[in-house]
């Protein structure tokens, strides 16, 4: 005879309360996801039609941070300028966005062909010259696990705001034997 599960049982307030704070957690971290693919990757893609002007290096040090788990992260320092017309514009930016390196070395070897005094060519948004970069950000394999790893978040939240608001928790009903009991002949 085929074995069943009992209905579920309800859940009780304080479970339901809690299930609600994880679809609230579920939820932000989601919109965090989608809120960075929205505002940044528009910009990351419009950015690689920009246009380039010679700039020179004014200024290129490694800045370090200690984060709030006690690891130090190296961030680039620079300062450039250069010419469009008979304007002169002034940047600081790398790339797109807050770029770190995990090391020392790392940084370094980042920003070696930025010494003082070099020309290199920078990346110029044209309808705001002010927004420049030296080097175009192309999205990583952690970018491109934003998308599912939204989806996930999405559906954690999903799952566990139907569990707080109804109270009951879907469980599939077992049709097939049990284990440990083996048909016999």
């Amino acid at each position: 005879m085929p074995q069943t599960a009992p209905d579920p049982q309800p859940l009780t307030p304080r479970a339901r309360l809690w299930s609600l704070l994880w679809a609230a957690i579920a939820f932000a971290i989601a919109g965090s996801m989608l809120r960075t693919m929205v505002t940044e990757w528009p910009q990351y893609r419009a950015s690689r039609a920009w246009p380039t002007a010679p700039a020179t290096i004014i200024s290129s040090t490694l800045d370090s941070a200690r984060n709030s788990r006690g690891t130090t992260r190296y961030y680039p320092t620079l300062a450039y300028t250069f010419r469009l017309g008979d304007s002169t514009y002034r940047g600081t930016a790398l790339r797109l966005g807050a770029p770190y390196f995990h090391t020392v070395a790392e940084g370094e070897l980042a920003l070696r062909p930025y010494g003082e005094g070099a020309t290199v060519p920078v990346h110029y948004d044209p309808g705001h010259p002010t927004v420049s970069v030296l080097e175009l950000h192309a999205l990583s394999w952690t970018d491109r696990l934003l998308v599912p790893m939204a989806l996930v978040a999405l559906g954690i939240g999903v799952f566990c705001a139907w569990e707080g608001i109804t109270g009951a928790t879907p469980r599939p009903r077992w049709t097939g034997r049990s284990r440990g009991t083996r048909a016999t002949a």
